[in-house]
């Protein structure tokens, strides 16, 4: 893209210069402006002379043109000022955001669940705890920076909406309502990899994310979902 956009900025300052010179020469002021200086010899006259020479023989009828000639370099010049500034943001530009490998697979799964956040609270306070889509990946953020998985482990990551429909912000710990059963294993693991505690301000929607680190060899993945002491739900995933 910076070479596209470099020259084509080349190739503009180019045509308009090149279109500037020809409508010149074809006025007829160059050539007439040549001749004056080729009929004056320096070596012949002094630069008094040669000056009243020109003044002498410079017909009339091209005064007009001067002012053209004049503006004409002024704007030569503010464009192509112009070009090479905008020219040299474009090449200077540089992209700091992080680029990490595509999921190596994807479930979108859409499941809503409601929480009451801070039961000891005066007025309850209700979040939307929806889980978006869980993915498989070798490479993650975190921290701004890429982690890469080490060999033979993977991430299972779950991508999290969290909605907050009351007039007060709250934080809520999204680790305690998902852990995780690799092939029918007895151990639930907990989330690993997440954002806690997860600000959502008032009337708003924040998204996050819930991750573990597993072996690559799984051959299958049961997400349970719910309250440490309260009703849970159990998702069988299809993620190879």
């Amino acid at each position: 893209m910076k070479t596209t956009v470099a020259s084509l900025t080349d190739q503009v300052q180019t045509d308009f210069l090149s279109a500037f010179v020809k409508k010149i020469i074809q006025s007829g002021l160059f050539q007439f402006v040549a001749g004056q200086f080729q009929k004056v010899s320096p070596s012949s006259f002094s630069a008094r002379s040669s000056m009243q020479r020109f003044k002498k023989n410079f017909n009339r009828k091209y005064l007009y043109l001067l002012p053209v000639f004049i503006t004409g370099i002024i704007i030569v010049v503010g464009i192509g000022s112009f070009l090479g500034k905008q020219d040299g943001a474009v090449k200077g530009v540089q992209d700091q955001r992080v680029a990490i490998n595509k999921p190596l697979a994807v479930e979108e799964l859409n499941k809503t669940y409601t929480y009451i956040v801070d039961k000891s609270a005066p007025k309850e306070i209700k979040i939307k705890f929806t889980i978006q889509s869980c993915e498989l990946r070798d490479q993650i953020v975190v921290k701004g920076q890429p982690a890469v998985a080490v060999k033979g482990r993977v991430f299972f990551v779950c991508n999290l909406k969290l909605v907050n429909d009351s007039t007060t912000p709250v934080a809520m710990q999204t680790r305690d309502y998902m852990r995780l059963i690799v092939d029918g294993s007895p151990d639930k693991l907990a989330p690993d990899i997440h954002n806690d505690p997860v600000q959502i301000q008032a009337i708003s929607s924040k998204y996050s994310r819930l991750g573990f680190a597993i072996d690559d060899s799984f051959k299958k993945l049961v997400l349970q979902v719910g309250e440490i002491s309260g009703k849970k739900e159990q998702i069988e995933l299809h993620l190879q």
